[in-house]
């Protein structure tokens, strides 16, 4: 058996080991409790009753400027593309002055004083739209003949470029990537096809 003097040693040092533990944990709990929003990356709604209040929000002064862009700030505006680069060029013309309400003549007329009426360049206005998507659906009608010298009865396959399934392959590229790429559910991509006003078709797939 150990001596008394050992006995006594190690528990001195397991006393002190043990203080120290509850020490750490004693100061860990000590800062958690001290932990706010302020001081941490706590929500505002986890703050205890003893948290201290959020300091006043400061109020700017009004400056006594108008809202919106101020005079001589640069502008910031959509580039507008070239002219030519346009698919459709459309020119808008009025129908009478807006001030007095006299008929102003229109482009094309045959009028001598019509070049002497234009003030200067037209305002440029560009819209980007979509054109409209439509599935295009081929019937191919594969015809059975007789034939005139065997008396036997042939039909005619489909050709090379087409495929024996319903779907052309640019349409099913497009299935693909709302289910593949852009991981849509099957209802979903139903409801992506309304565009092209195709749903009773993709219920095949």
């Amino acid at each position: 058996m150990p001596s008394p003097a050992i006995c006594g040693l190690w528990r001195r040092s397991s006393c002190w080991w043990s203080r120290r533990r509850c020490g750490s944990a004693w100061a860990e709990l000590e800062t958690r409790l001290r932990q706010n929003s302020s001081n941490s990356s706590r929500p505002p709604s986890s703050d205890p009753p003893w948290a201290p209040p959020p300091p006043p929000a400061v109020k700017c002064q009004p400056s006594g400027r108008k809202p919106g862009g101020q005079p001589g700030h640069v502008a910031h505006q959509r580039v507008l593309l070239p002219p030519e680069q346009a698919d459709r060029l459309v020119s808008v013309w009025l129908e009478q002055c807006r001030h007095c309400g006299m008929a102003l003549p229109q482009s094309g007329m045959a009028l001598p004083q019509s070049a002497d009426l234009v003030a200067s360049a037209p305002e440029r206005h560009q819209m980007s739209e979509l054109p409209p998507v439509q599935i295009e659906v081929t019937e191919y009608q594969l015809q059975r003949v007789r034939c005139p010298c065997c008396g036997k009865e042939t039909q005619a396959g489909l050709p090379p470029d087409v495929p024996t399934g319903a779907f052309g392959p640019r349409l099913q590229v497009a299935v693909a990537l709302l289910s593949g790429r852009y991981h849509l559910s099957r209802r979903s991509s139903d409801n992506s096809w309304d565009v092209c006003h195709f749903r009773q078709y993709m219920r095949r797939l």
